[in-house]
């Protein structure tokens, strides 16, 4: 069977946001907090709720029809990442940014996190984009493998405005389209 990204819909709120809480949960089991998220604080339902409108919520779903990973794709860049020295010299609907990235904690490792993002690139180049950004938290070792894997370049390190939290820099990445 082979598996779409699709943008979400109203109905799938509910999943996303469970998922969203899922994923917090198991981080915060986890003996190392990857990507620094915390149940009820990041991300929440209200992230999800703000993309579905603009048609940037995207899902894919697994064999089951579960959904087992989603991402915001929009063309949204953080107000840090305007001070970096990006590779492509773009702005704009010519960027394309991830965000709020994740598969579900019983998915992983299984390829979906790797389908889901190849298949982000192609609609972001459908799009007309030239690149595609996003950031980790510095030491989400896992993420920064899979970003690499998939050709991303390290740009730099930002100041999300997170440190309260503990987690003070994000490493930004690029992959040209």
């Amino acid at each position: 069977m082979s598996m779409r990204v699709e943008q979400a819909t109203i109905d799938d709120l509910t999943e996303i946001a469970a998922l969203y809480d899922d994923v917090a949960d198991a981080l915060q089991r986890s003996p190392t907090n990857w990507a620094g998220w915390r149940k009820g604080v990041y991300p929440t339902r209200a992230e999800a709720e703000a993309a579905l409108p603009n048609g940037t919520l995207y899902i894919l779903r697994d064999a089951t029809g579960a959904i087992a990973a989603t991402a915001i794709l929009n063309h949204d860049q953080p107000e840090p990442y305007l001070a970096l020295a990006w590779p492509i010299a773009a702005t704009g609907d010519a960027v394309a940014v991830v965000h709020t990235f994740m598969t579900r904690p019983d998915s992983l490792r299984r390829g979906f996190g790797a389908q889901m993002l190849r298949q982000l690139h192609d609609l972001a180049k459908a799009q007309g984009c030239r690149c595609v950004r996003l950031d980790t938290y510095q030491h989400n070792g896992p993420a920064k493998a899979l970003y690499e894997k998939l050709g991303y370049q390290r740009v730099g390190l930002v100041d999300l405005g997170f440190g309260a939290y503990g987690l003070d820099l994000y490493q930004c990445y690029e992959l040209p389209l």
